[in-house]
Parts: C-alpha cells; sequence; structure tokens
C-alpha cells in the first residue's frame, strides 16, 4: 500500500528531530500510503534515543530507523533509499519541515501531470532560529523557480530538502554522489546535483523535472549561517565540490582549467572592486561580489589538487 517513502537523514540534530517527524506524522496524505525512513548517520549526540523515542511515540505511523555509519548524506540517502518501499521516494532535511499537503501533492503531480515526471520539487523558504541582522536578505535561503508550476528547463534542478523521485531514475543513474555532499561539521555540496546533472545528460525529452510551487519545505537557518565568514566557506566548499564533479585528469585538460579559472578570478575580482559604492552595507557586497571568487579559489584549489577540509561552524 506504500505509494511514497520519505528519506530523513539525520546527523547530531536531536533537538530538531522532532518538529521534523511533526510535519511528517501529521500529513494530509493517508498514513498507510507513505512511510518515513530516518537514517541516523553516524550521530555521535543523543540522536539514536530521540530516534527510538519517536517511534515508540508515533507507532502507529510507519516508521523505520536505520543506521549509517559512513558519515556522509550521499551515503545517508543512498542507505535510506535501499530500504524504501514505495513507488516514489522524497528527500527532506532533518531540520526542516513539511507543509501539511506535501505528499498529497507529490503523488497527485506523477499521477496527474503529462508527461508523467521523473523528479517532482517545490520551493524551500527560510524559517529563522535567531534575530536575523538587518543586511541579510532572505533570497539567500530561498530556493524557488517560481510561482507558476512548469517543467524546469534543462540544467535547473531541485534543492535537496525538497525532492521526490520515481525510484527507477535513483536505481538507473547509480543514486547520490559520495564523492561530494555534506560530511558531518564539514561543508560540500552537490550530491543532489550529480545526479540532475546525469538526468539532463542522458534525457533528451526536456519535461522530466517538474516544478509546483505549491509543494512547500520550510527550512530552518541557525544564526551561524547569517554570518560572512560562512558564506565565504560554503562558497569556496562549492568551488571544490565543482572539482569532484568535473575535474579532469589529463595534465592538458588541467592546465587549461586552471588558467580559464585565474582569468575568471581576475574578471570577477575585478568587476567586485568597482561595484563596490553600490553596496550601502558591506556585509552584501562581499555575499553577492566576493563569494562568486571563493568559488573560483575552491575551483583553483581543487585543480592543484588540493583538498580543504571546511568546517560549517567555528569550534
Amino acid at each position: 500500500m506504500i505509494r511514497i517513502s520519505v528519506v530523513v537523514c539525520t546527523y547530531n540534530r536531536a533537538d530538531t528531530l522532532n518538529r521534523c517527524l511533526e510535519s511528517l506524522v501529521q500529513q494530509s496524505l493517508d498514513k498507510d500510503l507513505y512511510e518515513v525512513i530516518l537514517v541516523n548517520n553516524a550521530s555521535t549526540d543523543d540522536t539514536p534515543e530521540v530516534l527510538e523515542e519517536l517511534l515508540v511515540k508515533h507507532r502507529k505511523y510507519h516508521l523505520v530507523r536505520i543506521d549509517e555509519p559512513r558519515l556522509g548524506l550521499a551515503h545517508a540517502r543512498n542507505e535510506g533509499f535501499r530500504y524504501a518501499k514505495g513507488s516514489y521516494v522524497a528527500f527532506m532535511d532533518d531540520d526542516a519541515r513539511a507543509d501539511k499537503d506535501w505528499l498529497e501533492l507529490a503523488l497527485d503531480c506523477f499521477e496527474h501531470v503529462k508527461p508523467t515526471p521523473l523528479v517532482v520539487g517545490g520551493p524551500i523558504f527560510p524559517f529563522y532560529e535567531g534575530p536575523k541582522p538587518a543586511w541579510f536578505k532572505d533570497e539567500a535561503e530561498i530556493r524557488t523557480w517560481g510561482e507558476t508550476p512548469r517543467f524546469l528547463k534543462n540544467g535547473e534542478s531541485f534543492s535537496g530538502s525538497n525532492m521526490i523521485f520515481r525510484r527507477e531514475v535513483i536505481e538507473k543513474y547509480g543514486g547520490f554522489n559520495a564523492a561530494v555532499g555534506m560530511k558531518g561539521e564539514y561543508l560540500s555540496v552537490g550530491e543532489e546535483t550529480s545526479i540532475f546533472e546525469k538526468i539532463w545528460q542522458y534525457n533528451s525529452e526536456p519535461k522530466v523535472l517538474y516544478y509546483l510551487p505549491q509543494l512547500t519545505v520550510f527550512h530552518a537557518v541557525p544564526n551561524y549561517k547569517l554570518t560572512v565568514p560562512y558564506r565565504l566557506k560554503r562558497a569556496f566548499a562549492t568551488g571544490q565540490a565543482w572539482n569532484l564533479r568535473h575535474g579532469h585528469k589529463s595534465l592538458r585538460r588541467r592546465l587549461q582549467l586552471l588558467m580559464g579559472i585565474l582569468v575568471s578570478i581576475a574578471r570577477v575580482a575585478g568587476s567586485a572592486l568597482r561595484q563596490r559604492k553600490e553596496y550601502p552595507a558591506y556585509q552584501n557586497w562581499i555575499i553577492e561580489r566576493l563569494a562568486p571568487v571563493a568559488v573560483e579559489i575552491g575551483r583553483l584549489a581543487g585543480c592543484l589538487g588540493l583538498f580543504i577540509p571546511v568546517r560549517q561552524r567555528p569550534r
């Protein structure tokens, strides 16, 4: 009877799990049509105990707890998928909460949108765990493709906390790329980007990813993400992850890439300096104009064979 499996991967988030799971057990979809797979990814806090308490508390629902000892979001998602019984597999972060009709709307898209999409997704909006600085723009944490339902264009994709796949799609493309993506306290990105890149590469049909603006998820934003250092670190990690996904092994191609990155750094940095006066708040200037430089520096490090671990927050 299970149609949709929801995979929630968690690492040291004992304090947010209840909020996440409450939004899933309160879904408008019949509880016998979906399951929630909770993947403990090598947590070192009270997460295992909290998971057991939640399973007892919500025992009338289809809840499954599994453990993935290999640290990394991609490992955890792949392990959660292996246990999924549904024809469709949804992914949501452990510090997020879904609208009440999230799963019902997703299932409706797969059953009624033509041509039948391979993946369905929607917007992600932030909610803040502390005071938001006056200079911080919500756009930095919003993931949206607009207010109109549509198929995404080639190259567009969904974010990891709001994406629902037909299970055969994940099987076909080998799951999530474990070479990139979050690993405990260390920043990286791109584990879902890799699978979307494969979808676009091997599908000539342009109508494969369907976006529904009503398919809403809200994602927590802790205080440490509302800082300039975090934004620059994330940009640098993005550049490193790009190289892990697209880096070339031949010396000639790496030299070409290296020269291209150096030119890009000079161009982007020069443009940023010329636009400094357009930003009353220096924080916005750094995030919007210098973060792209940090991305290129991350690519440069990767091109030189360097990988520099980046922690999400200070020790």
